[in-house]
Order: C-alpha cells, then structure tokens, then sequence
C-alpha cells in the first residue's frame, strides 16, 4: 500500500496514514514528521506499535474537539534515539497549555502535562515514557 508517510515500517505508515486523514477529516491542521528509517524488528511487537499509535492519534484528535478550526493542530515526530524508537504527540486542547506535575498525573484541579514521547526500551519490551 502507498501511504504518505514513509518511516521504513509498513504498518505504523498504514496506521499514521489513516489517522492523519481521519484527523485533517475533522477539520485539524496535521503534520508527521516520521521519514527515518524505523527498523521493520523492534523489541516491542508490531501490533502493540500500532496500539500505541492509533490510541495516541485518537487522543490527540478528542483533544481538538471543541476548538475553532483555526486552532486545531497535532504534530507528530517519530525518531530513532540510539536503538530506542522516540515518538512525540504535540496537540492543541480547550483545557489549555497543562504542565508536568511530579512526573505523574496531577489531579483534576490541577493542570498536569503531556508525555513528551514514548519509547522501547532494549532491556524490555515494555513500553516506557521518555523525558
């Protein structure tokens, strides 16, 4: 299948693509930024790639809900950090710009930040929040 966007992974560019035009569908303004060479053989299996991904781009689409069209934009940027896969999700929200708050989830009267990304760590299959 030829998709737009060319990571060097068939199933995460099946997966960016179809979100991407799922999203700019709704009115958001998208930008992937994926075109490096994403080993075909991570330690994470495919399928939980494309967990990931769709479950990220899902999230980052409800974010933009409710904001004017001229406001509306994820980004995101996909790399690879030695042998480890960065992935980083950048969206706009009506809750406004929210911030890190001890590194875990704030509670809801408090603002709380965005992972900055995530990524497969080589001593582990599981997946781990980069910082």
């Amino acid at each position: 299948m030829d998709t737009p966007i060319k990571s060097g992974n068939a199933m995460a560019d099946v997966i960016l693509s179809s979100k991407m035009s799922l999203a700019q569908a709704h009115g958001i303004d998208v930008r992937v930024y994926a075109h490096t060479h994403i080993p075909i053989k991570l330690r994470i299996s495919e399928l939980d790639l494309c967990c990931v991904l769709g479950n990220l781009f899902d999230n980052a689409i409800e974010a933009n809900d409710g904001l004017p069209e001229a406001d509306r934009m994820i980004r995101v940027y996909m790399d690879m950090k030695g042998t480890q896969l960065y992935i980083s999700f950048t969206n706009a929200s009506s809750g406004g710009k929210q911030r890190k708050v001890g590194g875990a989830s704030a509670p809801p009267n408090q603002t709380r930040g965005t992972v900055s990304g995530w990524s497969t760590s080589p001593r582990s299959s599981r997946l781990r929040a980069a910082t």
